[in-house]
């Protein structure tokens, strides 16, 4: 999939799958998809200018099943007057 994103030596991606415990796979299935658009975003977004992006994905469960899968990019971020608050894109949303 990271292939797809965009040229070669574009992304730099770690990741730590320390997810220890199962996650229900309907819950897995969301989570991927989210991971997904995030990580396209980053490759498309974080750096206008073309360098390449280190991202990093952290994976972590509970005991009582939840789970927190956590992407972040070295990317630009948004912009000076963005206000996430009142943003009314659905990944934003989805990614506080």
């Amino acid at each position: 999939m990271i292939g797809t994103l965009g040229p070669a030596g574009k992304m730099d991606l770690t990741v730590d799958g320390s997810c220890k415990d199962h996650i229900d796979a309907r819950h897995a299935l969301h989570a991927g998809l989210i991971a997904a658009e995030l990580l396209t975003n980053a490759s498309k977004y974080a750096h206008p200018t073309g360098l390449p992006v280190r991202v990093h994905v952290r994976c972590d469960t509970n005991i009582n099943g939840l789970f927190l899968v956590e992407v972040r990019d070295d990317g630009v971020g948004f912009p000076e007057k963005f206000k996430p608050a009142i943003a009314d894109w659905a990944s934003t949303s989805c990614a506080r």
